[in-house]
């Protein structure tokens, strides 16, 4: 049976030694009934719906009553990967990844974060099924790029394709990849739950949870996210077929 599915995506800590990329992947037919869930949640707690979520709007403490939105969405995004209807998956770079390293990427930041993108798609992608990406806008000079959004935008999408094309012989009209877009993560919710586990991720990742002046509430939630996976954090790897919680760390040589 063909599946069609929106893939939701965002970056974290890309000035930091470990930068990510990542993304939630859900079923099309249930990206409104977990943001209307959601919402019905904030209601019923605090007669509220939470403006722009993400990692940096985290509370600083963890008895903010503003940190149950952070609970509560993390709590429904694990029942819905439980029943099998969306999954996470991150990639955290080495620190020695240069995106703008000037053989591989041509020296073009934007190039080899784009790259990261691919690798962070591609594995998840079958032939049979139809997905949409969405990735989180990113506000770049243009002075200061080869190519403009759109561009890069396309040519992702057409690199995606054309790797699906080669590995599995399949016809041109059956591609997989139907549309790839940009889009603010300021009302689009299920990239602000992308932004927060990354961004959690990433946390743990760069040790910044040891820090003396680690921001309490982020140290909360991360190891929240962590025990609802049984570990004590978040930085471990999975197999590449993990469709749950899903992190690849990409050690270039």
């Amino acid at each position: 049976m063909r599946l069609k599915f929106k893939i939701y995506c965002d970056e974290s800590r890309t000035n930091d030694p470990y930068k990510l990329v990542g993304g939630i992947w859900i079923k099309a037919e249930y990206g409104w009934p977990f943001v209307n869930d959601f919402h019905k949640i904030c209601e019923s707690k605090l007669n509220k719906i939470p403006a722009h979520m993400k990692w940096s709007n985290v509370p600083s403490k963890p008895e903010s009553k503003y940190m149950c939105f952070y609970t509560d969405l993390v709590d429904l995004f694990f029942a819905y990967m439980n029943s099998g209807h969306m999954f996470f998956r991150v990639i955290v770079a080495h620190p020695n990844y240069r995106f703008d390293h000037p053989i591989y990427h041509r020296g073009d930041f934007e190039e080899g974060f784009y790259k990261l993108y691919y690798q962070l798609i591609y594995r998840t992608l079958l032939p049979f099924n139809e997905y949409h990406i969405r990735l989180a806008y990113r506000d770049v000079p243009k002075k200061v790029v080869a190519k403009d959004e759109t561009t890069r935008l396309k040519e992702l999408m057409n690199a995606l394709n054309r790797s699906i094309n080669r590995d599995y012989s399949y016809s041109l009209d059956e591609l997989p990849v139907k549309s790839i877009a940009s889009r603010p993560a300021e009302g689009r919710r299920l990239i602000q739950l992308a932004d927060i586990l990354i961004g959690a991720t990433g946390y743990h990742w760069n040790n910044l949870h040891n820090r003396p002046c680690a921001n309490k509430g982020k140290v909360f939630l991360a190891s929240y996210i962590a025990g609802k996976l049984g570990r004590k954090d978040l930085v471990f790897t999975t197999s590449p077929n993990d469709r749950r919680f899903n992190i690849f760390f990409l050690n270039p040589k």
